[in-house]
Protein backbone atom coordinates (compact mmCIF):
# COMPACT_ATOMS: atom_id res chain seq x y z
CA UNK A 1 0.00 0.00 0.00
CA UNK A 2 1.34 3.32 -0.91
CA UNK A 3 2.08 6.13 1.80
CA UNK A 4 0.83 9.10 1.85
CA UNK A 5 2.64 11.90 0.28
CA UNK A 6 4.00 14.99 2.33
CA UNK A 7 1.18 16.99 0.98
CA UNK A 8 -1.65 14.19 1.15
CA UNK A 9 -0.36 14.05 5.07
CA UNK A 10 -0.98 18.20 5.24
CA UNK A 11 -4.25 17.93 3.87
CA UNK A 12 -5.76 15.12 5.44
CA UNK A 13 -3.98 16.26 8.99
CA UNK A 14 -5.52 19.70 9.43
CA UNK A 15 -9.18 18.44 8.04
CA UNK A 16 -8.75 16.23 11.15
CA UNK A 17 -7.86 19.30 13.27
CA UNK A 18 -11.36 21.17 11.65
CA UNK A 19 -8.99 23.53 9.17
CA UNK A 20 -9.60 24.08 5.93
CA UNK A 21 -6.67 24.64 3.66
CA UNK A 22 -6.66 25.63 -0.02
CA UNK A 23 -4.61 24.35 -2.70
CA UNK A 24 -2.74 27.65 -2.46
CA UNK A 25 -2.52 27.36 1.09
CA UNK A 26 -0.86 24.26 0.83
CA UNK A 27 1.90 25.49 -1.84
CA UNK A 28 2.90 27.81 0.92
CA UNK A 29 3.16 25.31 3.04
CA UNK A 30 5.26 23.41 0.81
CA UNK A 31 7.52 26.10 0.45
CA UNK A 32 7.98 26.90 3.85
CA UNK A 33 9.34 23.40 4.26
CA UNK A 34 11.52 23.53 1.58
CA UNK A 35 12.99 26.87 2.67
CA UNK A 36 13.05 25.29 6.19
CA UNK A 37 15.19 22.54 5.38
CA UNK A 38 17.78 24.37 3.34
CA UNK A 39 18.28 26.53 5.81
CA UNK A 40 18.23 23.32 8.87
CA UNK A 41 21.12 22.26 6.82
CA UNK A 42 23.39 25.13 8.07
CA UNK A 43 22.07 27.07 11.29
CA UNK A 44 19.82 23.37 13.07
CA UNK A 45 16.48 25.29 13.34
CA UNK A 46 14.88 21.89 14.33
CA UNK A 47 15.62 18.51 15.00
CA UNK A 48 12.97 17.22 12.47
CA UNK A 49 14.42 16.55 9.25
CA UNK A 50 12.27 14.64 7.25
CA UNK A 51 9.14 16.38 4.99
CA UNK A 52 6.60 14.25 7.57
CA UNK A 53 8.34 14.83 10.71
CA UNK A 54 8.27 18.50 10.16
CA UNK A 55 4.42 18.28 9.21
CA UNK A 56 3.34 16.10 11.72
CA UNK A 57 5.44 17.68 14.37
CA UNK A 58 5.59 21.29 13.48
CA UNK A 59 2.88 22.23 11.19
CA UNK A 60 0.55 20.11 12.32
CA UNK A 61 0.76 20.86 16.03
CA UNK A 62 0.80 24.39 15.37
CA UNK A 63 -2.33 23.92 13.38
CA UNK A 64 -3.80 22.42 16.18
CA UNK A 65 -3.66 25.99 17.87
CA UNK A 66 -6.64 26.87 16.10
CA UNK A 67 -8.61 25.20 17.67
CA UNK A 68 -9.01 28.10 20.21
CA UNK A 69 -8.32 30.97 17.53
CA UNK A 70 -10.59 30.27 15.37
CA UNK A 71 -12.82 32.73 17.08
CA UNK A 72 -11.36 35.42 16.86
CA UNK A 73 -11.57 38.50 14.47
CA UNK A 74 -10.54 38.95 11.41
CA UNK A 75 -7.21 41.69 11.21
CA UNK A 76 -7.15 40.53 15.55
CA UNK A 77 -3.29 40.92 16.87
CA UNK A 78 -1.32 37.29 17.07
CA UNK A 79 2.21 37.40 18.94
CA UNK A 80 4.13 34.59 18.59
CA UNK A 81 6.83 34.73 21.19
CA UNK A 82 9.81 33.08 20.60
CA UNK A 83 9.25 31.83 17.37
CA UNK A 84 12.38 30.08 16.67
CA UNK A 85 11.83 28.41 13.10
CA UNK A 86 8.17 29.88 12.96
CA UNK A 87 6.37 27.48 15.17
CA UNK A 88 3.30 28.12 15.75
CA UNK A 89 2.93 31.57 14.24
CA UNK A 90 3.63 30.81 10.64
CA UNK A 91 1.42 27.66 9.85
CA UNK A 92 -1.50 29.54 11.90
CA UNK A 93 -0.73 32.80 9.57
CA UNK A 94 -0.43 30.60 6.34
CA UNK A 95 -3.96 28.79 7.63
CA UNK A 96 -5.34 32.59 8.69
CA UNK A 97 -4.41 35.00 6.43
CA UNK A 98 -6.83 37.21 7.75
CA UNK A 99 -4.65 37.34 11.06
CA UNK A 100 -2.03 40.13 11.27
CA UNK A 101 0.87 37.84 13.15
CA UNK A 102 4.01 39.54 14.74
CA UNK A 103 6.81 36.87 15.21
CA UNK A 104 9.28 37.47 18.10
CA UNK A 105 12.08 36.03 18.13
CA UNK A 106 15.57 36.98 19.32
CA UNK A 107 18.26 35.28 17.69
CA UNK A 108 19.50 36.89 14.89
CA UNK A 109 19.96 33.75 12.51
CA UNK A 110 16.57 32.64 13.30
CA UNK A 111 14.79 36.21 12.44
CA UNK A 112 16.84 36.35 9.33
CA UNK A 113 15.48 32.90 8.35
CA UNK A 114 11.75 34.31 9.22
CA UNK A 115 12.00 37.19 7.40
CA UNK A 116 13.54 35.70 4.44
CA UNK A 117 10.46 33.25 4.65
CA UNK A 118 8.04 35.24 4.56
CA UNK A 119 9.27 37.45 1.84
CA UNK A 120 9.31 34.30 -0.52
CA UNK A 121 5.08 33.38 0.50
CA UNK A 122 4.75 37.00 0.28
CA UNK A 123 2.75 36.79 3.32
CA UNK A 124 0.93 39.98 3.92
CA UNK A 125 0.44 41.39 7.53
CA UNK A 126 3.03 39.54 9.78
CA UNK A 127 6.40 41.10 11.75
CA UNK A 128 9.43 39.86 12.76
CA UNK A 129 11.17 41.55 15.62
CA UNK A 130 14.03 40.52 16.97
CA UNK A 131 14.05 41.54 20.70
CA UNK A 132 14.63 39.60 23.83
CA UNK A 133 11.72 39.24 26.37
CA UNK A 134 12.49 38.59 29.78
CA UNK A 135 11.11 38.83 33.11
CA UNK A 136 12.68 41.92 34.00
CA UNK A 137 11.76 43.62 31.27
CA UNK A 138 9.24 44.10 28.38
CA UNK A 139 10.18 46.06 25.36
CA UNK A 140 7.83 48.88 25.64
CA UNK A 141 6.47 48.71 21.79
CA UNK A 142 5.06 45.24 22.52
CA UNK A 143 3.04 46.07 25.64
CA UNK A 144 -0.82 45.68 25.58
CA UNK A 145 -0.68 45.29 22.19
CA UNK A 146 -1.71 41.53 21.44
CA UNK A 147 -5.54 39.85 21.66
CA UNK A 148 -3.21 36.50 21.96
CA UNK A 149 0.00 35.68 22.70
CA UNK A 150 1.20 31.73 21.51
CA UNK A 151 4.24 29.92 23.34
CA UNK A 152 5.86 26.43 22.56
CA UNK A 153 8.02 24.44 24.20
CA UNK A 154 8.18 25.92 27.04
CA UNK A 155 9.80 24.62 30.51
CA UNK A 156 7.26 26.26 32.81
CA UNK A 157 3.56 27.07 31.62
CA UNK A 158 3.00 29.49 34.59
CA UNK A 159 6.71 31.32 33.92
CA UNK A 160 5.41 31.54 30.11
CA UNK A 161 2.41 33.06 30.95
CA UNK A 162 3.88 35.24 33.39
CA UNK A 163 6.32 36.72 30.30
CA UNK A 164 3.53 36.42 27.88
CA UNK A 165 0.58 38.56 29.76
CA UNK A 166 2.34 41.97 29.83
CA UNK A 167 2.14 41.93 25.88
CA UNK A 168 -2.08 41.16 26.01
CA UNK A 169 -4.91 43.78 25.11
CA UNK A 170 -7.28 43.74 28.12
CA UNK A 171 -9.38 40.36 27.58
CA UNK A 172 -6.73 38.70 25.58
CA UNK A 173 -5.19 35.31 25.85
CA UNK A 174 -1.85 33.28 26.04
CA UNK A 175 -2.04 30.10 24.21
CA UNK A 176 0.89 27.55 25.53
CA UNK A 177 1.63 24.55 23.53
CA UNK A 178 2.13 21.65 26.74
CA UNK A 179 2.68 18.21 26.90
CA UNK A 180 0.34 15.84 28.94
CA UNK A 181 2.60 15.75 31.91
CA UNK A 182 2.65 19.70 32.06
CA UNK A 183 -1.46 20.34 31.48
CA UNK A 184 -2.14 17.15 34.01
CA UNK A 185 -0.25 19.75 36.48
CA UNK A 186 -1.35 23.27 35.21
CA UNK A 187 -2.94 25.09 37.82
CA UNK A 188 -7.07 25.87 37.73
CA UNK A 189 -6.04 29.40 35.91
CA UNK A 190 -5.50 27.49 32.88
CA UNK A 191 -8.18 26.29 30.54
CA UNK A 192 -7.14 22.51 29.07
CA UNK A 193 -7.35 21.58 25.81
CA UNK A 194 -6.26 18.24 24.86
CA UNK A 195 -5.56 17.32 21.00
CA UNK A 196 -3.96 14.23 19.06
CA UNK A 197 -1.84 15.17 16.47
CA UNK A 198 -3.23 13.46 13.22
CA UNK A 199 -1.13 10.75 12.19
CA UNK A 200 0.65 10.14 15.28
CA UNK A 201 0.03 8.77 18.47
CA UNK A 202 1.29 12.18 20.42
CA UNK A 203 -1.51 13.28 22.67
CA UNK A 204 -0.24 17.13 23.81
CA UNK A 205 -2.25 20.06 25.26
CA UNK A 206 -3.11 23.55 24.96
CA UNK A 207 -3.04 25.63 27.83
CA UNK A 208 -5.42 28.74 27.70
CA UNK A 209 -5.41 32.04 30.04
CA UNK A 210 -7.47 34.69 29.26
CA UNK A 211 -6.52 38.04 30.97
CA UNK A 212 -8.85 40.21 33.12
CA UNK A 213 -11.25 42.72 31.02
Amino acid sequence: MARDSPRRILERGAAELGVAISQGQLDQFERFLSELQKWNRRINLTAAKTPEELITRHVLDSLAGLTVLNELPSGSHIADLGSGAGFPGLPIKIARPDFHMTLIEPRQKRAAFLTTVCAQLKVQNADIVEVNVDPKRTPTELVGRFDAVLMRAVADPRVARDLAAPLLKSGGRVVIWASSQQAAGAGSEFSIHAYRIPATDLTHALLVWRSPG
